[in-house]
């Protein structure tokens, strides 16, 4: 018989790590750790400025309404008929004739008189 094959036992081999390799098994976990956080922290960024890209999207459709309705209002004020038909309708305004004078003195003719006070005038000439 062998040396081997003597009556001694075989033992199971023993795994050697050593120190560097559990070095570097503890610098693979630290990097693939610290790369799987830089991938949540991108996602989550990713996630926050696509929020705020949609509520900046909804503030731009509403203001864009917004200002549909504001030109829509300009144009309706900016038609001499439509505010004709406000200023009689609305504000009981009217036309004024040629007998709607008012004759508003000058600041050298004095306070006006009682009774002349808020009356129409006839034409007057005015003399230079």
């Amino acid at each position: 018989m062998s040396a081997r094959t003597s009556g001694t036992t075989r033992r199971a081999p023993r795994l050697r790590w050593g120190v560097g390799r559990l070095l570097v098994l503890i610098a693979f976990t630290v990097v693939m750790t610290g790369a799987g956080i830089y991938q949540v922290h991108k996602h989550y960024q990713l996630i926050k400025v696509g929020y705020a890209l949609d509520q900046d999207l909804f503030e731009y459709r509403r203001l864009t309404e917004a200002k549909k309705r504001l030109q829509l209002q300009l144009s309706a004020y900016k038609d001499p008929i439509a505010v004709r038909a406000f200023a009689e309708d609305e504000l009981g305004m009217k036309v004024p004739g040629p007998e709607d004078e008012l004759h508003i003195p000058r600041a050298d003719e004095g306070p006006p008189r009682q009774e002349r006070l808020g009356q129409t005038a006839p034409h007057e000439e005015v003399t230079p």
